[in-house]
């Protein structure tokens, strides 16, 4: 797997995976890597977070996580096996996801991360059409 190890509070309150040792490097950029974590936390895991107590407990991929006081799922990047390619590609052009990767910026630049989000621009990324 090769990842340091992620911040707890940055992955299960934002959904952004985010090395815990600021002094960790993982080495690479890859869309893919940062798309699994989006749709662990944001399409998988959606469901998760609005539940009660008891209600999250009768879910398998959900738990109920006291620091944070909500339920939240127990799904990782590594649970993601692929989707069909039309609804991956609309999902990578949507706003939903367009949000999140602002919100990854955001949370990365806030921790002095700031050069994670350049080098990942510079080193990795898609296109939407083919031109």
């Amino acid at each position: 797997k090769g990842r340091c190890a992620a911040s707890s509070d940055m992955l299960h309150m934002r959904g952004v995976y985010m090395p815990d040792d600021l002094r960790c490097e993982n080495g690479r950029y890859c869309f893919m890597e940062d798309f699994a974590v989006y749709w662990a936390h944001y399409i998988a895991g959606a469901d998760c977070r609005n539940l009660t107590v008891p209600a999250c407990a009768a879910e398998q991929e959900c738990t109920f996580d006291v620091e944070l006081g909500r339920c939240r799922t127990t799904l990782t990047e590594y649970d993601y096996d692929g989707l069909p390619a039309s609804q991956f590609i609309s999902i990578l052009g949507s706003e939903q996801y367009a949000a999140y990767q602002a919100t990854r910026k955001e949370a990365l630049s806030a921790a002095g991360r700031e050069y994670d989000v350049l080098l990942g621009n510079r080193l990795t990324g898609y296109r939407l059409t083919p031109d």
